[in-house]
């Protein structure tokens, strides 16, 4: 008791230290004559700090006026109650997120984890977060996001491609579906596992596993860099539910990009089979001119016609071999003066340029880029795709079928010999 006359009120509640604090307080207890409060009192021998509860009241004992108070310890309670709005704060977070990743399209995602991650290690006042795939083909695991706190130095770009032979008890603990869980590096044994922490500058960590149909598909992971940290139950619990929310986002979108891969595959497919419908209802014309016609001029003019109309092809014209040389003899395009009637004849040496070169070898030749092959004669406009193929009569050289086009690459699908 004589210990405690030794102290003011000032010294075991704070705010008592403000002179008008203190008279406001005792006009305050003369006027309602009693109250009680929740405060915060200070250990004046450890200077420790203990949550109380206080009731006061103004008491007149033989004229004079008292000031009677009793307080308790609630430091388990506010303690359990910081604990539960923490937890409240947290589940907020962790349902904020998910909300988040419901409607996601693809090309978000990354930048959605970025920013998950860094609510999480801001809420949870960590220094580090940051997300690992495990790359079992290539026996790697490689750092793909990450956030640091102001003043932490990123590892995203030094942990790349790491062999799993480097890090073991990632890999073995993770494919168990358990944590790896660090309160402090420093009691950690010497090994491979206490350096590579080390380097980094880590105190303390966890890092959960991203599991999908039992198997540890990489993990989620937190640092505390400047100070030692445990990491509790209850954060735990919501540490795995938001692993398990990455891991049924990044399952969704691989799933939405592998079906829109299968669906430009089935549109290319049926771009495909419309080009061979197309090209079988061209060779069907062409037959019939072949078996209907008895002039050449008439059965070539009918070809690039139908060629033309039919492929949608830009450009066509059929060349004759004539002593040694290559004549026009039809052509759709610009070098159709009018209907079946040619503008100027082209007149090519055989063996020269494209179409020389092929009435002179037989065989045909697909040209991707024009500017690129020297042996390419620009007839009535400048192309940058050449397609050529000989038409042949047993095994004499008849002509060439030419066609061209203003796009580079165009004719690739468009490749049919005679």
């Amino acid at each position: 008791a004589e210990e405690i006359t030794k102290y003011n009120v000032a010294d075991i509640d704070h705010q008592f230290k403000d002179k008008k604090a203190w008279e406001a307080h005792i006009s305050f207890l003369k006027e309602k004559g009693y109250f009680s409060s929740e405060s915060v009192n200070v250990n004046q021998k450890n200077g420790n700090t203990m949550d109380v509860e206080v009731y006061v009241r103004f008491q007149v004992i033989d004229g004079k006026g008292y000031i009677i108070a009793a307080s308790r310890d609630i430091s388990e309670r506010k303690l359990a109650e910081r604990i539960l709005d923490y937890k409240n704060k947290f589940q907020a977070v962790i349902m904020g997120v998910a909300t988040e990743f419901i409607d996601i399209n693809p090309e978000e995602l990354d930048a959605l984890i970025n920013s998950t991650l860094e609510r999480l290690g801001t809420f949870m006042n960590v220094d580090r977060v940051y997300l690992f795939d495990y790359n079992y083909e290539n026996q790697t695991t490689s750092n793909t996001h990450e956030w640091v706190a102001p003043g932490i130095s990123p590892e995203l770009e030094n942990l790349q491609e790491i062999p799993f032979e480097h890090v073991p008890v990632w890999v073995e603990t993770h494919a168990k579906g358990e944590n790896i869980e660090v309160e402090n590096t420093s009691k950690l044994p010497e090994g491979m596992f206490k350096e590579l922490l080390v380097a980094q500058g880590i105190k303390s960590l966890i890092a959960l596993p991203l599991m999908h149909e039992g198997i540890s598909l990489g993990f989620v992971g937190l640092d505390s860099v400047n100070d030692y940290r445990k990491f509790y139950e209850d954060e735990k619990v919501l540490l795995v539910l938001l692993s398990r929310m990455l891991v049924n986002v990044k399952e969704r979108i691989r799933n939405i990009s592998a079906i829109q891969e299968s669906n430009i595959t089935i549109q290319q497919m049926n771009e495909e089979l419309q080009h061979i419908v197309q090209a079988e209802k061209t060779i069907n014309l062409l037959a019939d001119s072949f078996l209907t016609g008895t002039d050449y001029e008439e059965i070539c003019w009918d070809i690039v016609e139908n060629i033309i109309s039919q492929l949608d092809f830009e450009d066509c014209v059929i060349y004759k071999l004539e002593d040694k040389s290559l004549i026009q003899v039809s052509a759709m395009g610009n070098k159709t003066k009018r209907r079946r009637v040619l503008k100027e004849t082209m007149k090519i040496p055989l063996g020269q340029g494209i179409v020389g070169t092929v009435a002179k070898t037989g065989k045909p030749l697909l040209i991707d880029d024009t500017t690129q092959d020297n042996r390419y004669i620009i007839d009535d406009e400048k192309r940058l795709s050449e397609v050529a193929v000989p038409i042949k009569l047993g095994r004499k050289i008849w002509g060439v079928i030419d066609s061209e086009n203003e796009r580079k690459g165009f004719l690739q699908t468009f490749i049919c010999g005679y």
